[in-house]
């Protein structure tokens, strides 16, 4: 076919011939007759543009010929029509197999800057491109040959989960006969994509980063398939771009409820509300190229439009990318800005992920390999963060209540020297880790040990290791504390004098009990507020007004509202809202400083995939947050000694 429009466009630019649209048609060597009546009122497309579309259909039939994939090689193709209006054409084919059967197909084609694009339809973006064509277009008598009618019916051999995480739900957009069979889920970028059934990965494209509510952009789509080995296949577009974690691969086997890639908004996405793209998952599963109805784990009945669906899909654990360890914030760079940390106990290794200011970057292994001497088998380390040097730089250590040994790794800012023991003390763990702080004002971090009746003692630290507290354990907490009542404890600055202070909450009373470093012991405990917090999910302290001075934060997780009560060096005042909606399903929640303003921020943190969210301080609110982490590991390790 490319070569009889060859010739007829010879003779074109010749002048031998003034084609009309009927003409050149005609003259195509394989041209077949119409498929759909002639006086359907389909616009006839001028004679210029069916030149050009059928100079790019012969390449494109060319191309999928080749294609190993393409369900049903043909012996010919011929051209029954085309037809269309501006930017769009439609044209019927009917293809012949060599045993002579024959199938009726439309193929669709988009024109930008003067190049047709064509798209067939096994081609991933078929469907989005007919949702997109004008109605009038594309009557009913067309519809019976877009894409395979025997198949559609038909429900997927194997069993699906939703690929999203458990317990979390997504609505349907578009699903089901509204969509050829494939699913548009509406979640926001960065949502963990998961496997939706076990099988091989066959291909991932994820190197694009454009998005546009345009046909056009379909060309720039990215995407994983992932073969299940009994003739079917699932697909995953609009994947964040580069968001396939690192030991994943084209050949790779993944369970069912991997985590295979962030959801996005690449491609041809449109926004529902306004301009602009949309993010969501388009999701999708098919037999001989043919999209079928997956039967899903979730529910007997076919997926609708504009439903909401609840996953029951377990995230499947593998090598190092899930879980994650609990997360630690710390300048680890030493550039003014808070980084995030995670300790993997199955790997052994520290990974820092630093912030650039407006996001983080990849994790990084900093550190991998335990102490030497090894502490006892089996037992378990608490993480401790500090600039224990005064070097301006935040190091990490390990301590261990057994044996109530503190192991330290400095930062080089580039990755932490191996562990030395800095502390040895079996008495020190007897009644829980302890709380880091720089208590005397030096600039470096120390120790703050608690003790079976309530008091505690400081183990300050002298740039290479910790001195032994020498004097009598301070008297604050102990009441309470020995009561149990207490629920969480905190060192932090609450007066701005450079020396931390030790802060108890109460999740009984919601009191706030602070007390003050006097350079060598603490004051006696004052109560700072009451009723703050009852029934949180999470408190935390933070300088969030940038005043020298910490001020107290409660998180309620149903909501994702965020509540904070700012310090005025004596007191906490009345606390204010000053976000909602972050955090919601996270397991952690943060206040550090993550863009260097002098003020903490919030964050929430999921440790099944290691993102990161956060919600920069003004000073007085948090604004809105962002996605500043996209999880994954790096398999290099920076372990130095």
């Amino acid at each position: 076919m490319a070569q009889g429009v060859f010739f007829l466009g010879l003779a074109v630019l010749l002048g031998i011939v003034r084609p009309t649209s009927a003409r050149l048609m005609a003259a195509l060597p394989n041209f077949c007759g119409a498929l759909v009546p002639p006086n359907d009122g389909l616009p006839e497309l001028p004679a210029s543009d069916l030149f050009t579309l059928m100079n790019a259909l012969g390449p494109a039939l060319a191309a999928r010929q080749q294609n190993a994939a393409f369900p049903h090689p043909t012996a010919t193709v011929c051209v029954a029509r085309a037809w269309g209006r501006g930017e769009w054409a439609l044209i019927a084919l009917r293809a012949v197999n060599a045993r002579g059967a024959s199938q009726d197909e439309l193929a669709l084609a988009y024109r930008a800057n003067g190049t047709w694009a064509v798209a067939f339809p096994e081609t991933l973006y078929y469907i989005e491109w007919l949702n997109a064509i004008p109605r009038d277009l594309l009557p009913q008598t067309i519809k019976a040959v877009t894409a395979h009618p025997a198949v559609l019916a038909d429900p997927s051999q194997g069993e699906y989960a939703l690929p999203y995480l458990a317990g979390s739900s997504a609505l349907t957009v578009r699903a089901g006969v509204d969509h050829d069979n494939a699913i548009d889920f509406s979640m926001p970028s960065g949502t963990p994509v998961l496997a939706a059934r076990s099988g091989r990965i066959e291909k991932i494209v994820q190197g694009n980063d454009l998005c546009g509510c345009s046909p056009l952009f379909a060309l720039y789509n990215n995407y994983i398939i992932i073969d299940h080995g009994d003739g079917e296949k699932s697909y995953y577009l609009h994947i964040a771009t580069n968001s396939v974690p690192p030991d994943l691969r084209e050949g790779s086997f993944v369970e069912r409820g991997t985590l295979i890639a962030l959801s996005g908004a690449v491609g041809y996405t449109c926004s529902l509300v306004g301009e602009g793209c949309g993010p969501h998952l388009h999701f999708e599963v098919r037999r001989q190229e043919a999209r079928i109805r997956p039967r899903f784990a979730e529910t007997a009945a076919d997926i609708l439009s504009w439903q909401v669906y609840t996953s029951t899909n377990v995230l499947a654990l593998r090598s190092v990318a899930a879980p994650y360890g609990r997360p630690v914030t710390g300048d680890f760079n030493g550039d003014g800005r808070a980084d995030l940390a995670v300790f993997m106990e199955g790997a052994s290794t520290w990974y820092v992920a630093a912030s650039a200011g407006d996001g983080l970057s990849a994790y990084r292994g900093w550190l991998g390999g335990m102490p030497d001497p090894s502490p006892l088998v089996g037992e378990r380390a608490a993480r401790l963060v500090g600039d224990f040097d005064g070097d301006g730089r935040t190091d990490v250590g390990l301590f261990y209540a057994g044996s109530g040994t503190v192991f330290i790794a400095r930062s080089t800012g580039q990755g932490f020297t191996g562990y030395t023991a800095w502390l040895a003390d079996p008495g020190a763990g007897r009644a829980g880790p302890p709380l880091v702080g720089d208590f005397n004002g030096d600039r470096r971090a120390d120790l703050a040990l608690p003790q079976p009746d309530g008091t505690w003692a400081t183990a300050i630290s002298a740039g290479t290791h910790f001195d032994l507290p020498t004097s009598p354990p301070s008297p604050p907490l102990r009441g309470e504390r020995s009561a149990g009542d207490w629920s969480r404890w905190f060192a932090a600055d609450m007066d701005a004098d450079g020396r931390d202070d030790l802060v108890a909450y109460s999740a009984e009373t919601g009191g706030w009990d602070v007390a003050l470093s006097q350079g060598t012991h603490f004051a006696p405990p004052a109560r700072w507020i009451t009723q703050f917090g009852n029934g949180s999910s999470a408190q935390l302290v933070g300088d969030f007004n940038g005043d020298g001075r910490a001020d107290a934060a409660t998180f309620a997780g149903y909501y994702g509202d965020w509540w904070i009560a700012l310090s005025d060096g004596h007191r906490l005042l009345p606390p204010t809202q000053w976000l909602t909606r972050l955090g919601m399903g996270m397991s952690d929640q943060l206040a550090a400083d993550f863009n260097g303003d002098g003020r903490a921020d919030a964050a929430a943190f999921q440790a099944q995939t290691g993102v990161l969210d956060v919600a920069i301080s003004n000073g007085w609110v948090f604004r809105f947050p962002a996605r500043w982490l996209y999880g994954y590991l790096t398999p290099a390790v920076a372990s130095q000694d």
